[in-house]
């Protein structure tokens, strides 16, 4: 995969844990997700919870070189003693989430380190902003528990939990904080198709091949916004579609005609 990044960030170590799941189609598509959350009443009827989800998604498969998308949100909330009658049930709670993407540095046994090229953050509703990504490590080992405490609960996943269904989703204000993809793919193969359609094979530098169907009509910009969605490259990622003869294709231009 071809990407610029621009400057890199710090380092970051960062470690997820696998079981099965599904693929996205012929995609090597892969998530982790790793969440936890806590709640009690105290003695005084006065409530507490919180809960924190993370999720690293891999577009392209876990490989080294490949990259990596990773969102982090975490809740809490405090409520009132049940003599406190005018604000008892009402709760204050804060909300953040951080965004970054990077790509996989390495992968050690049950370990896997990223290079983070950029990061944003949003607490409770305030605009996104700029941010430097957490250090958070995690294990590729199975394990989850419940515990009782008291009249609490607390539900914690050890470790992430591999779930190739999990989606990263953010606005487009907080990819505007962070570096976008240059990708590029090459257009092997045109067919016609039934129904007024075209079918596309197209390889990755990487080796990968993806395979599209469009409306006969369609131009190079439809291909390019096909294969940013199926790639989850996030708005703003610059896609650049190859002939077979390395020229790059205008935008404009007409896939078939």
């Amino acid at each position: 995969v071809l990407t610029e990044w621009g400057v890199k960030a710090n380092f970051w170590e960062v470690t997820v844990r696998c079981s099965a799941s599904c693929l996205l189609s012929a995609m090597p598509y892969a998530a982790w997700v790793y969440a936890s959350s806590y709640s009690n009443i105290d003695s005084d009827g006065a409530p507490e919870e919180s809960s924190t989800e993370s999720a690293w998604a891999f577009p392209d498969g876990l490989e080294v070189g490949q990259q990596v998308q990773y969102l982090s949100k975490v809740h809490s909330a405090s409520g009132f003693p049940r003599y406190d009658r005018k604000r008892r049930g009402s709760l204050i709670s804060n909300d953040s989430q951080i965004f970054a993407v990077g790509e996989v540095a390495s992968i050690n046994d049950n370990i896997v380190c990223f290079t983070w090229a950029g990061a944003a953050k949003q607490k409770n509703r305030s605009a996104w902003s700029e941010a430097t990504p957490l250090m958070a490590v995690l294990q590729m080992e199975p394990g989850s528990d419940r515990q009782d405490l008291g009249r609490g609960r607390e539900e914690r996943s050890h470790k992430a939990q591999r779930c190739d269904e999990y989606r990263i989703h953010v606005p487009a204000e907080a990819w505007n904080m962070v570096p976008q993809q240059t990708f590029v793919v090459t257009l092997t193969c045109l067919d016609t198709s039934t129904g007024g359609q075209i079918r596309l094979q197209l390889n990755t530098i990487g080796g990968d091949e993806l395979d599209v169907q469009l409306p006969k009509d369609s131009a190079v910009e439809a291909l390019m916004q096909t294969v940013a969605e199926q790639r989850q490259l996030g708005p703003g990622a610059r896609v650049c579609i190859l002939n077979p003869d390395g020229e790059l294709l205008e935008p404009l231009s007409m896939l078939w005609s």
